[in-house]
């Protein structure tokens, strides 16, 4: 979506295909209402259909920067919000996000509003959440990338080469915040997720609509998510 004046970006639009199916596009919405509950900047992201497609639309950040994009702007490599890296860095755990490359992280020019080359700093968004949850299938011990697990396979685990994933993909500074999170830190953050209720998991897959999850999808997210956070202090005590 662009503004009527001109080609200025007012949302990212996804809909299926490519690397998207609908599943993954429905957990965008998800991951957005679970990420923010926890604190995590993440742009306003809906459902809605667009051009007949089940689509998620997320608020467009001005002026953002990738990661890899920063060194080439000075003024933006203070970043005002770099200690929730760590927390992020759990959250994509807690997801199963296998992709979060240096492409789904966006640095906002500070003050808002402001262009890159002007900016006195930036601030962090999470961005790109099509890979949490059920998809792409074989994350799962048995199942092929276009499928889901049953759902009485289901225990939070995943296969280890996808655990490896989660944190090969991070930059290093995100994977090392969390690597570096010991002791009282590290259950200070756990602790943070693990006071998500189960409702507060369920609510928002629900809310999705049914072209988005068919009802074996809606259970075995539910059921991923909530047996992923119960288990997330052994997942870190394996694989970080």
């Amino acid at each position: 979506m662009q503004a009527d004046s001109g080609p200025i970006p007012l949302a990212l639009v996804k809909s299926k295909g490519g690397d998207a199916t609908v599943l993954s596009i429905g957990m965008e919405r998800v991951a957005y209402v679970l990420g923010t509950q926890i604190g995590l900047p993440i742009p306003e992201t809906q459902l809605a259909e667009i051009g007949g497609a089940p689509s998620s639309i997320q608020r467009w950040i001005a002026g953002c920067k990738t990661h890899r994009q920063l060194p080439q702007v000075p003024a933006m490599t203070k970043v005002r919000n770099e200690h929730i890296l760590p927390l992020a860095a759990l959250f994509d755990v807690w997801m199963g996000n296998t992709d979060r490359r240096d492409a789904n992280l966006a640095y906002e020019p500070h003050p808002p509003g402001c262009r890159p080359a002007m900016a006195v700093e930036c601030r962090l968004w999470l961005i790109d959440h099509n890979q949490c949850g059920l998809w792409p299938g074989d994350k799962f011990a048995g199942c092929r990338p276009d499928s889901t697990p049953a759902l009485e396979e289901i225990d939070g685990s995943l296969i280890d080469v996808a655990e490896g994933r989660i944190a090969a993909l991070m930059p290093p500074e995100m994977r090392m915040a969390l690597r570096q999170a010991q002791g009282e830190n590290r259950l200070r953050l756990l602790d943070l997720i693990a006071n998500v209720k189960d409702d507060e998991i369920s609510d928002p897959v629900h809310e999705v609509p049914d072209a988005y999850f068919s009802s074996s999808e809606r259970d075995a997210t539910i059921t991923f998510l909530q047996a992923r956070r119960d288990i997330l202090c052994t997942v870190l005590s394996k694989f970080w």
